[in-house]
């Protein structure tokens, strides 16, 4: 099955995230978690230092959790928005990064190419 792609943005909450969700046997969720300013449209940046932002790979019983911003200093994630339409609700963007398990600080995971082209809600 493909994967099923979410967003959710809330000004209340200063959260932007969007989720994608590869159902089946073992179901994986990868969350990108975005600032709601301080970024430029077209233009890659990084959210490794930010505690609320950033990109986080988990599988469904959250047995593994691997985070570009938790770890050695050697993990690290690009985001790039390349559009965001707040008239219709879409966003979409590249990603990549380096993530590591935050159990296991030796283990780690990489992401290349990574697309994402949804709508989202607001709330």
């Amino acid at each position: 099955a493909p994967p099923l792609t979410e967003a959710v943005y809330s000004s209340v909450y200063s959260t932007f995230a969007v989720l994608g969700l590869q159902p089946g046997k073992d179901t994986t969720y990868l969350r990108i978690g975005l600032p709601l300013t301080g970024f430029t449209i077209g233009t890659p940046f990084s959210l490794d230092t930010a505690r609320t932002s950033g990109l986080s790979w988990y599988d469904s019983q959250r047995t593994y959790e691997y985070d570009a911003f938790f770890g050695t200093g050697a993990s690290h994630s690009l985001i790039n928005i390349t559009s965001w339409d707040s008239t219709t609700l879409k966003i979409a963007g590249t990603f990549s990064g380096v993530l590591y398990n935050i159990n296991n600080l030796s283990d780690s995971i990489v992401i290349t190419n990574g697309t994402f082209n949804t709508s989202y809600t607001k709330e």
